[in-house]
């Protein structure tokens, strides 16, 4: 069995949120990729790029859900708190 030679990062689509998944892989001949730590599947690629620009890519994406998880941690504690003063439930502290 040969080994894989990885030599650009792709990304393609993904459901949650930044809404794309990346790696290192390799073009078919079909247009598809084969990425590594994914070698059963092959993805329709919306990225392709060096492998040096898609690390820095999914650095920034990276950087930007984290971002995002911390906002809407503290956008959630608020609401809470709000719903707590107004709420009519005995056990408001479980909330």
């Amino acid at each position: 069995m040969s080994k894989i030679k990885y030599d650009i990062f792709a990304s393609w689509h993904y459901g949650k949120f930044p809404y794309v998944l990346g790696a290192k892989a390799v073009l078919q001949d079909n247009g598809f990729v084969k990425a590594k730590g994914y070698e059963r599947y092959q993805f329709k690629p919306c990225y392709l790029g060096s492998i040096e620009e898609g690390e820095k890519l999914k650095e920034k994406l990276l950087t930007l859900e984290t971002e995002r998880s911390n906002t809407l941690e503290i956008i959630n504690k608020g609401f809470d708190a709000r719903l707590k003063t107004i709420s009519q439930w005995k056990n408001k502290d479980k909330i």
